[in-house]
């Protein structure tokens, strides 16, 4: 294992999350599949986990739609030159009833044939609940 990420496998992943929250909040559904490889899976507190194309469409098509806002990711390499291991801090806001939510993703990402795409998600909330405006 590297201890290290060359700087341009590091903007390739940054631009994959970041067109992971637009691409859910432009509602762009089989454009957002594509930052997710086939077998991919997705944890969601509260929910089944996810291992399919299928079943992320349809956990996004159900979501609440909204704005996310994620921070800079924090970028590890991964066991091998083609995995990174990635957090991100991010808040979401509903569009339709105007609560917010926090908390942070912790990706496990794979380089194949020269393309960067999420392998595994898994979401965690912040330890309070979200709060509705008063």
């Amino acid at each position: 294992m590297s201890d290290s990420l060359p700087i341009e496998d590091r903007l390739a992943i940054a631009d994959l999350l970041s067109a992971y929250a637009l691409l859910l909040d432009q509602g762009r559904l089989e454009d957002w599949l594509e930052v997710f490889w086939p077998d991919a899976s997705m944890e969601v507190p509260g929910q089944p986990a996810i291992h399919t194309h299928q079943g992320l469409r349809e956990m996004a098509a159900g979501s609440p739609m909204g704005t996310h806002i994620a921070a800079s990711p924090l970028i590890s390499p991964g066991a091998t030159a083609d995995e990174a291991i990635v957090e991100q801090a991010y808040i979401f806001r509903s569009s339709a009833k105007g609560w917010f939510s926090s908390g942070w993703y912790e990706d496990r990402v794979a380089k194949r044939d020269g393309r960067w795409r999420i392998i595994s998600r898994r979401v965690n909330y912040a330890r309070r609940p979200p709060r509705s405006p008063s």
